[in-house]
């Protein structure tokens, strides 16, 4: 009974007020807003969740908009009726309510009504005798959950590769990079252009010149590098086992397989950067199974019926003349072609004695450092270092510090043996027909800048107004470039 003056408080199964108030307290001078059930039920109608309330019965007490929309009957018939009618009468196809009532349990089911899916739970609330007083239903459009799982298993994908990236480079380590020569100097300065694009590059250079360094810097400065870069040694990779390597496999796809399958190179690399060390030494039918990947970017997993798409960039390195491997059929022109879109060549370490010298006080920083000593060079084992031929590269010069310092008992370092005579020619005399001129920073950039308009006019239409909006110039600017 309520008395005269007295606000009646809204309860469940009274008609769903038209609009509500949060009323303000002050509390500590601040204000604060408290809902009351008139408000609760207000805000309840702007949700987009199916929420309503039934007693033990499956009586309907309170319903929101939502619920009434879904199935298509008003509000004020909604709380005239139950869950039972709703069921007979074909407004959906199960009841977590009645489900919920029956088991006395929380009830979470996917349910049907206007051929809508929908993921519907239902919670029982006892009351003190134990007996079921109300039952809340919330239920949600199954496509949300839909968007929300797949979300999850592209996570879940994406923490696979990065789990097989990591378990793969376990041993992997960034390796600092000395710059003293013009012509590193000229080669990173380059690199740092090429970068910003996917272009294939195919690098040339002796075994330990530091191919994979350089591939490495390409990623790192790139707009892919937080993505994977997943680094191959082709040579290391038998015959029998290359697509297993590359591509990947299906648990169970062959005796000795992992039991949870295994993501190849390709999979490793999708959206980062695959380093195909050593192409020349692919045996030609790999070489053939490579090229399909690399024009197609797609492959089918060992055991799987299934064909992946993978877009990857494609760093190459070779130490042979690739020229001569295919004039003695031996390397695939089609190959070839494909990754010797932009070739750069890497120096050998007797090429740049202001090199030799950097990276060999990088070493012995490093080892003075680990070992708390203060070993320096002195003139006989600069001179050996300038003197040695260093035909393998940075590898060797890295060991034979290492080994000078070992062995030398005081703090002046010196190199066992002879040193050998300066070589006039290369150690790869044969790639040298292949050994492209290094240009300048402004002439690279200018070819780089020369080509990418030609290819925005190209996709414009020959417009100069569409191609300066796709670079984001001003078409006067364009124009004059276009004309230099």
């Amino acid at each position: 009974m309520v008395r005269q003056g007295e606000k009646k408080t809204p309860m469940p199964g009274d008609p769903l007020p038209q609009r509500g108030d949060a009323s303000p307290d002050r509390e500590g001078g601040k204000i604060r807003y408290r809902l009351d059930c008139a408000s609760l039920h207000f805000a309840l109608d702007f949700s987009h969740d199916v929420i309503f309330i039934t007693d033990g019965a499956g009586n309907i007490l309170y319903a929101n908009k939502a619920f009434s929309q879904s199935i298509n009957v008003p509000l004020a018939e909604l709380m005239r009726t139950d869950v039972s009618s709703l069921l007979r009468s074909g407004k959906y196809d199960y009841s977590t309510t009645l489900e919920a009532i029956k088991s006395r349990r929380v009830i979470s089911e996917i349910v049907e009504d206007n051929k809508v899916k929908r993921l519907s739970t239902s919670v029982p609330i006892f009351d003190q005798t134990g007996n079921i007083k109300f039952v809340i239903t919330n239920s949600r459009s199954k496509d949300v959950f839909d968007v929300f799982n797949a979300k999850i298993d592209l996570l879940n994908k994406k923490n696979e590769q990065y789990k097989n990236v990591h378990d793969y480079l376990i041993k992997y380590q960034e390796k600092n990079i000395v710059i003293r020569s013009r012509q590193t100097r000229q080669l990173f300065d380059l690199a740092d252009t090429l970068s910003q694009t996917d272009t294939t590059i195919m690098m040339y250079g002796e075994t330990g010149t530091g191919k994979e360094i350089l591939a490495h810097y390409i990623h790192s400065h790139s707009p892919r590098s937080d993505e994977p870069f997943v680094p191959v040694n082709c040579a290391a990779i038998p015959t029998d086992l290359f697509e297993a390597e590359f591509f990947g496999y299906e648990a169970g796809a062959f005796t000795g397989a992992n039991a949870k399958g295994r993501l190849g190179f390709f999979s490793m690399a999708h959206m980062g950067t695959l380093f195909l060390d050593e192409i020349s030494e692919l045996p030609l039918t790999l070489q053939a199974k490579l090229l399909r990947v690399l024009e197609s970017g797609s492959f089918q997993k060992l055991g799987s019926s299934k064909l992946e798409k993978v877009e990857a960039r494609i760093l190459a390195a070779s130490n042979q003349n690739l020229h001569s491997m295919m004039e003695n059929n031996l390397f695939r022109m089609d190959l070839f072609y494909r990754l010797n879109v932009v070739p750069l060549y890497i120096s050998p370490l007797r090429e740049r004695p202001e090199d030799i010298i950097g990276l060999a006080e990088y070493f012995l920083d490093f080892l003075n450092l680990k070992y708390k000593k203060k070993r320096l060079f002195g003139a006989k084992a600069m001179d050996f270092l300038l003197n040695h031929n260093w035909p393998g590269n940075v590898r060797e010069l890295k060991n034979a510090v290492e080994n000078a310092f070992m062995t030398t008992t005081d703090d002046e370092l010196t190199f066992s043996g002879n040193p050998l005579p300066a070589a006039k020619h290369g150690q790869m005399d044969s790639l040298s027909a292949v050994r492209p001129e290094i240009p300048s920073l402004k002439k690279a950039v200018a070819e780089f800048e020369k080509e990418y308009i030609a290819k925005a006019l190209a996709a414009s239409g020959g417009s100069l107004i569409k191609a300066a909006g796709l670079l984001g110039v001003h078409r006067s600017t364009l124009f004059k470039k276009k004309s230099s």
